[in-house]
């Protein structure tokens, strides 16, 4: 009988560590094997960097706003072993928003305030945005500033040309065209298509979870 319940119990925990490592790799309906961000998709989600909308939806091309943007490169932080205890004593509680943070994101935001990482803010300044959509070169000059911050190589572009995209004077911000060059340098974001670069282009989650996989190599 003890063997019967000790069989029946080491089943169960397989069938349990399977399954679970099925959805952990990406098992949602609307993320395919062939599709171009089937491995970062894997990768946020298997480490628990960004879930899926539910169980079975990823909802890869929807808009990142920037609640779930910081949240996501917390969660990256704490998995790849950063320091992020600099957000301990920040208080952001002077912003109008804060209290609209999503439940689990406030210390992200604090982190992302504390370390400098969202600048601060311009006399008058009140909001945080956590809920506008982040575009293509908020995320590159976001990330270019967290290499900074943690010894990443911020020169892997310095000699990259991307003179070629013929939207680079989309650009909104001065700081732009240096992190797209290290971004585009260090093989952590590609153009839209051969001639585009898309900077002015809403950031999605099937780019973000790509983005983040990438970062992690180097």
């Amino acid at each position: 009988m003890k063997k019967t319940l000790c069989l029946v119990f080491v089943v169960c925990l397989l069938f349990s560590l399977i399954t679970g490592a099925a959805y952990a790799a990406g098992d949602f309906d609307d993320v395919g094997e062939n599709e171009w961000f089937f491995s970062g998709v894997k990768y946020v989600s298997t480490n628990e960097i960004l879930q899926g909308v539910t169980d079975t939806v990823f909802e890869p091309n929807a808009a990142i706003d920037r609640s779930t943007f910081i949240a996501a490169l917390y969660k990256y932080s704490v998995m790849k072993g950063y320091d992020v205890s600099v957000w301990l004593d920040t208080n952001i509680l002077s912003y109008e928003d804060a209290f609209d943070i999503k439940e689990g994101s406030f210390e992200a935001f604090q982190w992302a305030c504390g370390s400098g990482l969202i600048p601060e803010p311009d006399a008058g300044a009140t909001s945080l945005g956590i809920h506008e959509i982040m575009s293509r070169e908020q995320l590159v000059i976001f990330l270019y500033d967290y290499a900074v911050l943690y010894g990443i190589d911020p020169t892997a572009g310095e000699n990259t040309n991307i003179l070629s995209y013929t939207d680079v004077s989309d650009m909104s911000q001065e700081q732009g065209y240096e992190a797209f060059q290290w971004a585009c340098g260090a093989g952590i974001i590609v153009g839209t298509s051969a001639s585009t670069i898309d900077p002015s282009g809403s950031l999605t989650r099937a780019q973000l979870a790509t983005v983040l996989m990438r970062l992690s190599t180097k």
